[in-house]
């Protein structure tokens, strides 16, 4: 019987966000376009992945599995316990954080995250693997959103998006940082944080030149928020803007309208 949690390199216990994480990275680095096209044994370890993948990821299936695994498997060594008695070693501590994000349990992870950013020159990108390091401050960006925690969730997906221009690493995924980071600043940030600390944070995204179609989404957000300051030539400066780089922007007929423009006369 194959084990499929060994496959995967993930514990007995792991959440699905760990089981997709997993997955992810195993498909990245034995897909056939990458960089084994043609290889065979390559193929095979992708299709039993994907099998190991689709067992875990259904509770139906993965529970049925574990039942027959457990008749043939002793316990597991309890990993969290040994990395909480370790109290004083801080690459453990650093470990543990990214563990609790994996495993469900987001308060002690944040909790313990907090603590040891009071340690003096503390980093947690100097005790995790590159790679382990930002899906680790991905999830944490992940709980403090949900918490409405939404300014510091900015800084770690921030982070995240600078890393990658330096040395990709999400490569494909890329894609989903922006969207988050969009998503968190129009969306949470904007009806949180007071006027002039949304156009901060819209103009910080929009310095990173994201794609037309995303900049001209932020611009018309900018264009939205001076509006509602009363600032109407300001707010029609900034609608153009969007509209010069992509023209399809949705809701821009009760924007016109608003700002004091007619849908008739270009801008």
């Amino acid at each position: 019987m194959r084990d499929y949690y060994n496959i995967l390199g993930i514990h007995e216990n792991s959440s699905l966000r760990e089981i997709k994480r997993s997955f992810r990275k195993k498909a990245k680095e034995l897909h056939p376009d990458i960089k084994n096209s043609g290889n065979n044994h390559s193929d095979e370890a992708m299709r039993i992945l994907i099998k190991a993948y689709k067992v875990l990821s259904d509770p139906e299936k993965r529970k049925e599995y574990d039942r027959i695994l457990s008749q043939s498997r002793p316990s597991r060594f309890n990993y969290r316990e040994f990395l909480k008695n370790r109290k004083h070693d801080l690459k453990s501590q650093s470990k543990l954080i990214f563990f609790d994000l994996l495993y469900d349990h987001p308060e002690e992870a944040l909790e313990l995250y907090d603590y040891l950013n009071l340690i003096p020159a503390y980093n947690l990108k100097n005790y995790l693997e590159y790679g382990d390091y930002l899906e680790c401050i991905f999830l944490l960006a992940e709980e403090l959103e949900k918490k409405g925690n939404y300014r510091k969730a900015f800084e770690f997906l921030k982070k995240i998006y600078l890393y990658e221009q330096e040395c990709a690493f999400f490569k494909h995924y890329i894609d989903e940082i922006i969207e988050r980071l969009i998503g968190l600043v129009c969306l949470k940030i904007v009806k949180k944080e007071p006027p002039e600390c949304s156009i901060m944070y819209i103009k910080e995204l929009l310095a990173f030149n994201f794609s037309q179609k995303d900049n001209a989404l932020l611009y018309k957000k900018l264009a939205e928020v001076y509006l509602n300051q009363g600032e109407k030539d300001r707010a029609l400066f900034f609608l153009e803007k969007g509209l010069e780089l992509y023209k399809k922007l949705g809701g821009i007929k009760k924007l016109r309208e608003k700002i004091g423009c007619p849908e008739n006369i270009s801008i």
